[in-house]
């Protein structure tokens, strides 16, 4: 543990060091901003959300299989969401924001403190300060692998960017300065008049060979875009950083 940053960050992670795992996961709940209500204790959730047609069955299993492993480093587990819910333990709980026609599921961290995103947020960007390269690479991958939408051109076989929707402009200005090392454009909508539907700020990577070289996807289905227009490139299997990350060389 000598070469990682303790924290005191309001959230029960289930160590007191800024890891590749807690890192992953706690990208991944700001970058959301959800909660729920468990017995009178609040909890972020970190959640992976696709449009149900949007994959198989077995991407979704493989990609569950994974995050799961991940949360098990952390003495945690990731629960499938059925419609709109999930069971623990028995217990019937409603997870917002998943509707009838996503796929997904969450891994839940209790709060220690009644704090919003933006104070998790600016505490969480000061500990990774002084992280190192890789637990800020895995704090990027949460931010993605979750709720990221590839933008795939179908003609020219190619993504054209990787977006991630992000109303909140604290959460974007912390993430801008985290993601300062590839070309990162946040788009607010009114920036964008495409056919008139209001949409939400987004984040937008268009600089995709880096993005795949140098971060990667656990997602199969996200990652495997890229493969559809480049099908000579190497997949790398970095499961000794996270399970089931890869990325491209």
């Amino acid at each position: 543990m000598a070469n990682l940053k303790m924290h005191s960050l309001p959230i029960n992670l289930g160590t007191p060091y800024l890891t590749n795992e807690s890192a992953y996961f706690l990208g991944g709940i700001i970058a959301a901003n959800e909660t729920v209500s468990i017995s009178n204790t609040e909890c972020w959730v970190s959640p992976v959300r696709y449009n149900y047609e949007y994959l198989t069955e077995a991407e979704l299993r493989s990609h569950y299989t994974s995050v799961n492993a991940i949360a098990n480093v952390l003495n945690n587990k990731t629960y499938y969401v059925d419609g709109s819910y999930i069971n623990i333990n028995g217990f019937t709980l409603k997870v917002n924001k998943f509707t009838g026609r996503h796929s997904g599921f969450v891994t839940l961290f209790p709060k220690k403190e009644k704090i919003n995103v933006e104070e998790l947020a600016s505490l969480t960007e000061e500990v990774l300060k002084t992280s190192s390269e890789e637990v800020i690479r895995c704090f990027i991958t949460g931010i993605f692998d979750g709720r990221g939408a590839i933008d795939f051109d179908t003609y020219k076989k190619s993504i054209r960017y990787i977006a991630l929707d992000c109303a909140n402009i604290q959460v974007a200005t912390i993430f801008t300065s985290i993601l300062n090392n590839f070309i990162t454009n946040y788009n607010t909508s009114r920036d964008r008049l495409e056919g008139g539907i209001r949409r939400d700020n987004q984040f937008r990577i268009k600089d995709i060979n880096y993005y795949y070289r140098s971060i990667g996807y656990i997602s199969d289905v996200r990652f495997n875009k890229y493969l559809e227009g480049n099908p000579r490139v190497t997949t790398n299997y970095e499961d000794t950083i996270l399970t089931g990350l890869k990325t491209i060389s």
